[in-house]
């Protein structure tokens, strides 16, 4: 797989922010106060799994600050990021899960990775694993050379395979919008590998980045 470097600089792309959510309010309110707090402008959004725990209400409480999806059943993990991205207006789509959340400063540091490599349909990053209390375990391995690593399109698939590539887990990730409705969105009728199988029909349509700097906390549950 070829050393490659970003170059030359375009303007940030706009961020959508997909919380997806059922009946965990409580890890919910820190997933979106980290959205909310970023250091660049954002949309967020909330897909709501039918949730039964005072999530409609909360949700709405804040305004215009969050767009509120609400599903009338609960649709899975895929149903939920498929509808939350149907209602997200942004360039690019960065997904989070209920349970985990971001550094202040992710969205900022994805808008300049992508400015030098707009062509890029993929961007991801570092997280940090941490526990149910926010204790950190571990952090992912960087991935490349460099703070910004540049993956072409040709090169992916390979690297995927030989786990070389890994994007890793949704707080990780970020995607173009446009690439990830044209793929298809996520496979509802899978139970598992959802994501990575988003990742790869995403990648089919362009480059990737990853990031190698910790820019998102990703909760690990006892026994998990």
């Amino acid at each position: 797989m070829p050393d490659s470097s970003p170059s030359g600089s375009h303007p940030a792309p706009s961020f959508s922010i997909v919380i997806t959510t059922y009946n965990r309010l409580a890890l919910l309110k820190r997933a979106i106060e980290s959205a909310l707090n970023q250091t660049v402008p954002c949309e967020v959004v909330v897909a709501d799994n039918a949730s039964t725990d005072g999530t409609q209400a909360y949700v709405k409480s804040l305004g215009d600050q969050v767009t509120y999806q609400r599903n009338a059943t609960n649709t899975n993990h895929s149903g939920a990021v498929n509808s939350g991205v149907a209602v997200a207006t942004r360039d690019w789509v960065k997904l989070v899960d209920d349970d985990d959340y971001l550094a202040p400063n992710c969205i900022e540091e994805m808008q300049k990775a992508i400015a030098l490599r707009p062509e890029a349909v993929i961007c991801s990053c570092q997280a940090a694993q941490v526990e149910t209390d926010g204790t950190e375990l571990s952090v992912t391995p960087p991935t490349g050379p460099g703070k910004v690593f540049y993956i072409p399109q040709a090169d992916i698939h390979y690297g995927m395979l030989l786990e070389v590539v890994p994007f890793g887990t949704p707080i990780q990730v970020a995607v173009r919008r446009d690439a990830f409705n044209q793929s298809g969105g996520w496979d509802m009728a899978m139970t598992g590998f959802d994501d990575i199988d988003s990742w790869i029909r995403v990648t089919r349509h362009c480059d990737a980045l990853f990031i190698n700097q910790c820019l998102s906390y990703r909760t690990v549950w006892p026994g998990g």
